[in-house]
């Protein structure tokens, strides 16, 4: 008789056989399930089962630093044996991890009396640990990591800290609580329930931190795209798996930060035909930013199906660096004074600085101070707004010689 695992050896083909092989030999009175992808160690770590690794046969265990953050210990088994207790029930678990090629595959058996049993564990393991925790997915690299920082950034922000024009503010939070909402009105229609923003605007001027801030207020799954580069991998295919990601979470927020940059001619189409093509996007709201609207295709900017809404962050009005002083103004009031002569003269003479240009020019005059090289924080301003302005014009004038001089990476706000 043909032996399976004789057919396909020595090839990588053979490995899950072999395996299953040996564990139906081990395990004869357990009912046995593969399972890919099962992360079982995530889900005991949110208490929602008890997972003992055993020391017989002695597991591949990987032990690593969670960093500065956290500075804990995070152990990980890759291959082994555990005992694990859920509910009122108790399995036996098998992880495996073997190279195929360039890629690692992993699969972790299952077993127990109970094939029902087995079947509800492994889909409320798969249930909890979809979902982020606390985190931001973010996808770099061909895969995606939860990023418990970038989490807690966005709920630290809010609305009422930013400085917009209030009609911005009023509609964007007005119809996105609104697409929320809908999901009924939109299904009796016929009408896929989806939407695509697009914050535009020179760099520096809140678009980052007006998206956190949105993230916040709609509470849903995040996930950001940082790189669509991966290593053996082409973009398409990173788009593709992007977007299968989303679907599983939605409703959900996906931003795609510099879109500009991220979308280039050799990946525009898959990415087109993953946002309005044969694909069900039903609750998801794709969110795009660009400094650089001139260098999007048409097909995205104009194509309302795509992007429905557009923002723009212009530099801020006079009337927006005059709110954005007096907040500085306040905050450093009790510890140096800012005059209201040098808060106009900011004003005045600020007309073409970004919200991050505005930052800019307190924390240098701010160091000034604190280096001791000056003691008037009008007179620091003053000289700063100079040097400051000074450094606009040069990166003006590189940028049309050919060559960028970008602003600072922060919003400012």
């Amino acid at each position: 008789m043909l032996s399976l695992i004789d057919a396909v050896s020595p090839t990588d083909s053979s490995v899950p056989l072999r395996i299953a092989e040996r564990l139906a030999s081990t395990f004869l009175s357990l009912a046995r399930k593969p399972f890919a992808a099962l992360d079982v160690d995530t889900f005991a770590h949110r208490g929602h089962c008890q997972v003992a690794w055993r020391k017989t046969p002695p597991p591949a265990e990987t032990i690593t630093w969670t960093g500065l953050e956290h500075d804990t210990l995070w152990r990980s088994v890759a291959t082994g044996l555990a005992d694990v207790t859920w509910q009122n029930h108790k399995f036996v678990l098998a992880s495996f991890e073997w190279r195929e090629g360039f890629n690692s595959t992993t699969q972790t058996w299952v077993m127990g009396p109970d094939e029902n049993a087995i079947d509800q564990f492994a889909l409320t393991v798969y249930r909890v640990t979809n979902v982020p925790h606390e985190a931001v997915l973010v996808f770099s690299g061909g895969c995606w990591s939860e990023k418990p920082d970038l989490y807690r950034s966005i709920q630290s922000s809010s609305f009422g800290d930013l400085i917009f024009e209030p009609k911005l503010i009023h509609e964007m939070r007005r119809e996105f609580k609104a697409f929320l909402t809908m999901r009924g009105q939109y299904d009796a229609l016929g009408l896929p329930w989806r939407r695509g923003a697009l914050f535009i605007g020179p760099p520096g001027n809140g678009k980052t931190q007006c998206l956190r801030a949105l993230a916040r207020e709609l509470a849903l799954p995040t996930l950001y795209v940082q790189s669509l580069k991966a290593e053996y991998q082409r973009e398409d295919a990173m788009i593709a798996s992007v977007f299968k990601r989303a679907r599983q979470l939605q409703p959900c927020l996906l931003i795609f930060e510099d879109l500009d940059a991220l979308i280039t001619p050799t990946n525009r189409s898959v990415f087109l035909n993953q946002m309005d093509g044969f694909e069900r996007n039903v609750g998801l709201i794709v969110v795009g930013t660009t400094n650089h609207p001139e260098q999007l295709d048409a097909s995205m900017l104009d194509r309302p199906s795509r992007f429905d809404r557009k923002y723009h962050f212009p530099l801020p009005t006079a009337a927006l660096r005059a709110r954005y002083v007096e907040i500085w103004r306040g905050k450093l009031r009790g510890r140096v004074t800012i005059s209201a002569a040098t808060a106009t003269k900011i004003v005045e003479g600020s007309d073409g600085f970004s919200f991050a240009y505005l930052q800019e020019l307190f924390i240098s005059a701010l160091l000034r101070i604190a280096e001791g090289s000056d003691r008037d924080l009008d007179r620091s301003l003053s000289e700063c707004l100079v040097v400051l302005r000074e450094q606009m014009k040069t990166g003006r004038d590189l940028l049309y010689s050919g060559s960028v001089q970008s602003e600072p990476d922060d919003d400012g706000q």
